[in-house]
């Protein structure tokens, strides 16, 4: 909220100060510390623009005046939903609305537009930002929803202008009572369901910026680097993008590099390699379909060897391409989060652990066997009281101290301290025959082979299961190409038992870019079984 003294530094204690505060301390007391680079161009070959805390903060207060201007102060907190390009106006915008009194939402430009619209009346939005890439979606809304007032902002270029701005006033509040105050607003990714908006508070960050006991963990790891650069290809509006750009390089010592909002980033194994080698990136935050991608250009894997680590997470990361990368130098940390849950804290694994996760002991994650028969287990909080409570992001965003996040994990045979991520409770198959199939393995197989850009197991409640194979090509003779992929498919259905593989006359060829796909890349299970559901009960009629 805006206030008339100018803003204190930020309290020493980690886990006890805000985003807002800590920006505007570091800014006022290192302000040629980097804060990130973004590219001038949609061309990144035309070079970087690298900005300080001290830029940044000129041009939260250049947004936060045009804020105050057009759509004035908030007193409530009210809603503020900014749709832009994915680039670091999001952060801009953040922090400019947090300066007026409101809480930013970030919304998935891809979702279809009766989702979206439903989200902005769960959560009362009558206000909003966009950049001019944008302009046609916000008239949509604007027609659905007249009430929308919208105002666009600047670009990218002219918020970081040269010319100082006059400081626009922000008051600190204590930790107890600043803690409760909302900030921003990210929705669930929909994979299994409608998208639910869900509210961030200071607190729901209070794990991210604790100092764990004896931690060397993987939150730890950007502390280690000390400035250097972080590339994140997550887009802005996600809750990985949010964390790098917004939060990662406030709470530790990292600065951000993003890529051009219209190239795919996270999909993207070129962009990467190129922004990695000219910006001198250290660290890799990336999806395991980024680095699929990056493993198939040359000299792919030598250049992730020389990074100081790589974190990867949204999914698992098939087992013989990890093992590769591993074998080769490449340093693997495994993490989990989600937008409910932000992200669990963890320790590093050793070299040959890399796809397993150590839990931080102090974050009590507890477990519910799936059935009990079964090796897959939930990952789950139980009430272990205030304390730890107000750690997790679910006490502030879900406002329960019990959880279940419907995510599966296997225990390590011999290490009991590793868990492995293998998939959604939502993933799991049921057959007709009553058995439950991991598809998830099986898919990771059929991924693999050069032809393919995306493969799902299907065939919920039907017997045997299918395939559903996106080809990077146009496929012109499609009997030739089931042929063709059939061995990668037999080597696939050596996961399961012989009664559920899938039969050589259930492979589905589909067209590219067929697949419902998240915006970390991965596939979107139960849109694209809702898309393709005339092929499946075809092929089983």
């Amino acid at each position: 909220m805006a206030g008339n003294t100018p803003p204190s530094p930020a309290p020493k204690m980690k886990g006890m100060r805000t985003l807002m505060e800590t920006l505007l301390a570091l800014a006022k007391t290192q302000p040629l510390r980097i804060y990130g680079s973004y590219p001038l161009t949609d061309d990144v070959k035309d070079g970087f623009r690298d900005f300080t805390f001290s830029e940044l903060v000129d041009a939260v207060d250049r947004c936060a005046w045009f804020i105050r201007g057009s759509l004035g102060m908030s007193q409530s907190y009210e809603t503020l939903l900014y749709q832009g390009e994915s680039d670091f106006r999001y952060t801009i915008v953040l922090f400019a609305a947090i300066k007026c009194g409101y809480k930013t939402y970030y919304q998935n430009p891809k979702n279809p537009l009766e989702e979206n619209l439903a989200m902005l009346d769960d959560i009362d939005c009558s206000k909003a930002l966009y950049s001019v890439e944008r302009k046609e979606l916000i008239d949509q809304y604007q027609l659905a929803r007249p009430r929308l007032e919208a105002f666009q902002i600047a670009s990218l270029h002219e918020l970081f202008q040269s010319s100082r701005v006059e400081h626009f006033p922000w008051e600190r509040k204590p930790w107890e009572e600043a803690k409760h105050d909302p900030i921003i607003v990210l929705h669930s990714s929909g994979t299994t369901g409608p998208p639910k908006p869900i509210v961030y508070q200071n607190g729901a960050l209070k794990g991210l910026d604790t100092a764990w006991p004896d931690d060397a963990g993987a939150m730890r790891l950007f502390d280690s680097l000390d400035g250097a650069f972080v590339y994140g290809p997550f887009p802005a509006f996600h809750l990985g993008g949010f964390h790098f750009n917004s939060v990662m390089p406030i709470f530790s010592r990292c600065a951000m590099v993003m890529a051009p909002p219209a190239s795919l980033p996270a999909q993207n194994g070129p962009l990467a390699l190129h922004i990695i080698k000219v910006k001198h990136v250290r660290m890799l935050c990336a999806p395991p379909v980024l680095l699929t991608e990056i493993s198939r250009c040359e000299g792919g894997i030598d250049t992730l060897a020389g990074l100081s680590c790589i974190l990867y997470g949204g999914g698992p990361l098939r087992s013989a391409l990890g093992d590769e990368l591993t074998a080769r130098g490449v340093k693997l940390v495994s993490i989990y989060g989600s937008t409910e849950a932000n992200w669990i804290p963890s320790l590093s694994p050793t070299r040959e652990d890399w796809e397993w996760i150590q839990f931080h002991p102090e974050a009590k994650v507890a477990w519910a066997r799936l059935d009990e028969s079964s090796e897959m287990y939930e990952l789950c909080f139980k009430d272990e009281g205030p304390i730890i409570n107000e750690r997790r992001a679910t006490h502030w965003t879900l406002k329960v101290d019990e959880w279940r996040s419907k995510d599966l994990f296997i225990q390590h045979p011999s290490k009991s301290y590793l868990w492995k991520y293998i998939g959604r409770r939502d993933d799991i198959l049921v057959l007709e025959n009553s058995a439950k199939v991991n598809p998830i393995p099986v898919e990771d197989v059929v991924h693999a082979h050069p032809l393919i850009s995306g493969a799902m197991m299907a065939g919920e409640h039907r017997w045997p299961p299918c395939f559903l194979i996106e080809p990077r090509e146009h496929i012109a003779d499609v009997e030739s190409f089931r042929r063709n992929i059939w061995p990668i498919i037999e080597e696939a259905n050596e996961l399961v038992r012989k009664d559920n593989r899938v039969p050589f006359q259930n492979v589905i060829v589909i067209w590219p870019g067929g697949f419902e796909r998240s915006p970390k890349g991965g596939i979107m299970r139960h849109k694209s079984a809702r898309k393709m559901a005339d092929l499946i009960a075809g092929l089983y009629s």
